[in-house]
């Protein structure tokens, strides 16, 4: 499939015409990872997953184009070449010409997806799970473990005592 470049659509005035090669199936396969690529550029991964709503839809649509179309979107600047297709029309004249059972079925499957992430994902025996896994980390090995016990009582007396009271203090246990 001859790929379509930005010259030339901009050379037709941003119309699309039969040079504009459309599949009509995309192997499940393909459409699985197309769902998947989705979703890495729109799930924002903090303590809890979210998604970001404005860049799946570029995301959606950018893929769509770019799976079921020959436009070439082989440029550094995607975003900007995207604004430019959808502000002259070319993104949703592409979109239309996708069949709609194909759009249906990746429609649905993304919407499972997105629901499965906020339902698994950020679950709080997930979130839990996560933050021990955190923990869990940081806890030295037994070397670490014996090398910490033996530096406690040289660290513990570098701490004056008047730091000491005053740590008695705010913990309730010093009756001064």
């Amino acid at each position: 499939m001859e790929l379509l470049t930005i010259d030339q659509i901009r050379e037709k005035d941003y119309k699309i015409g039969k040079e504009t090669i459309i599949i009509n199936y995309l192997p499940l396969h393909l459409k699985k990872l197309l769902i998947a690529n989705i979703l890495d550029m729109c799930v924002v991964e903090e303590d809890i997953k979210r998604i970001d709503f404005a860049f799946k839809e570029f995301a959606y649509e950018y893929l769509l184009v770019q799976e079921y179309s020959n436009v070439n979107f082989e440029v550094e600047e995607v975003i900007e070449l995207y604004d430019e297709l959808k502000e002259h029309g070319v993104i949703d004249q592409i979109l239309e010409l996708i069949p709609s059972l194909e759009i249906k079925f990746i429609d649905a499957v993304l919407q499972k997806e997105i629901e499965q992430i906020q339902l698994v994902d950020n679950s709080m025996i997930n979130i839990a799970n996560q933050a021990l896994n955190k923990l869990v980390e940081k806890i030295p090995d037994q070397k670490g473990l014996i090398k910490l016990i033996k530096e406690l009582p040289k660290q513990f007396n570098k701490v004056s005592p008047d730091s000491l009271k005053h740590l008695g203090k705010a913990m309730g246990i010093s009756k001064d």
